[in-house]
This record gives C-alpha cells, sequence and structure tokens, in this order.
C-alpha cells in the first residue's frame, strides 16, 4: 500500500499562545473586547477562538489587535498540515422500502395519539362543567 498523504499549507491562528506569553484567558479578552465597544456574543466570541476558524471579521481582528497591543501578523502563521485522502465510498442507495416507517409502529402511534386527544377532550368536559357534585335523593322526615 503506497503512502498517498499530501500535505497543504493553511493559515493559522496564533491566539491561544498570544493568550498564553500574556497570561490571559480567552475570557479576559473577551472583556478587553467588549470594553473597546465590539458587540459580539460571549458563545460567539469563544467559537472564533480556535487555531482554524472559518472566518473572523476583520474588525474583530482589529479589536483583538488592540486589546493585546500586537500587530496583526503576531495573529497568523502560515503551517504545513498533513491531509489525508478521503476513502471513496460507494454511494448508498435507498430504496422504496428503506424510506417506508413500518405499519405497525404507525398503528400503535395512531391508538396512542387518539387515546392523548380523548384525554384531553375528556379534562376540557370536566373543566367546563366544574366539579362533579353526586346527588343524593334525601328522604322527608316521618
Amino acid at each position: 500500500m503506497t503512502d498517498t498523504t499530501t500535505t497543504e499549507t493553511k493559515l493559522r491562528f496564533r491566539i491561544k499562545l498570544l493568550l498564553a506569553e500574556r497570561d490571559m484567558t480567552v475570557a479576559n479578552l473577551y472583556q478587553l473586547v467588549k470594553q473597546q465597544g465590539f458587540d459580539i456574543s460571549s458563545s460567539h466570541f469563544f467559537r472564533q477562538m480556535t487555531p482554524y476558524p472559518n472566518a473572523i471579521r476583520p474588525e474583530l481582528l482589529v479589536a483583538i489587535c488592540k486589546a493585546l497591543r500586537c500587530e496583526a501578523s503576531e495573529l497568523f502563521d502560515l503551517v504545513e498540515v498533513a491531509s489525508e485522502p478521503v476513502p471513496q465510498q460507494k454511494p448508498k442507495v435507498i430504496t422504496p422500502k428503506a424510506t417506508k416507517p413500518k405499519k405497525s409502529t404507525d398503528a400503535i402511534a395512531a391508538q396512542e395519539i387518539d387515546a392523548a386527544k380523548r384525554k384531553a377532550e375528556d379534562k376540557r368536559k370536566s373543566a367546563l362543567l366544574g366539579p362533579k357534585v353526586a346527588v343524593l335523593g334525601l328522604k322527608k322526615d316521618q
């Protein structure tokens, strides 16, 4: 078997390294960026702090550079990353039988739905009628 591993050059976001050099956390950086008036949710900010983010807004990069007092060139470097080939897979054939649910499951589900509807209807009726009062036949005093 031959080794067909190839490499590709990627742009790596070095934010974790820069934070470690400054004894800071991502949460500290987030607070500094927010203090500059940059409007970003914490969850979105933390998702962006990965070595290979999909996209980072230029405005966010400017805010990070100001917060860390660094140049934009310090935030990134080029790295060689091994990319393994994806093995060829046969497309999965979906037959009409595989897409149809089982009838027995449908019948059980329909029965459960009908029972739930009946129960809800009974609750609605009892709420409209108020509490049930038993009527007792009283005997007249003799």
